[in-house]
């Protein structure tokens, strides 16, 4: 799928991204996401199981710097602190050069926690 085509269906599909279009590098998306779940590099390293300077690293580059695993376990990190909307999972699977997970629901675990609001 190409960039125009991508943009397209995220328009056809009125889904409200946490950024605006054109598409931000990945450093700008990631730093969005981070920031719209309240939390600092640090925090977001220690989720993933990762080094605050790793994250600080994507933060700051236009493409994905990561292994796909490593790409994977900073979203997971996010996801858990706070569902990713299938727009910004798109565009973060995008960016990172992966294909998006399908049909992505939070788990009842997860919908449990927030509930509690236990992170």
């Amino acid at each position: 799928m190409q960039y125009c085509d991508f943009v397209d269906n995220l328009r056809a599909q009125s889904l409200r991204p946490v950024f605006t279009l054109p598409m931000p590098h990945f450093g700008e998306l990631l730093f969005k996401l981070r920031d719209a779940r309240g939390m600092s590099q640090g925090q977001l390293a220690d989720r993933a199981g990762l080094s605050s300077a790793t994250i600080h690293r994507g933060e700051k580059s236009a493409s994905c710097p990561w292994r796909k695993s490593v790409a994977r376990e900073v979203f997971d990190a996010l996801d858990r602190r706070e569902h990713v909307d299938e727009a910004d999972t798109r565009a973060y699977f995008a960016l990172a050069g992966m294909t998006a997970p399908t049909n992505r629901q939070p788990s009842q675990a997860q919908q449990a926690l927030r509930i509690l609001n236990i992170d």
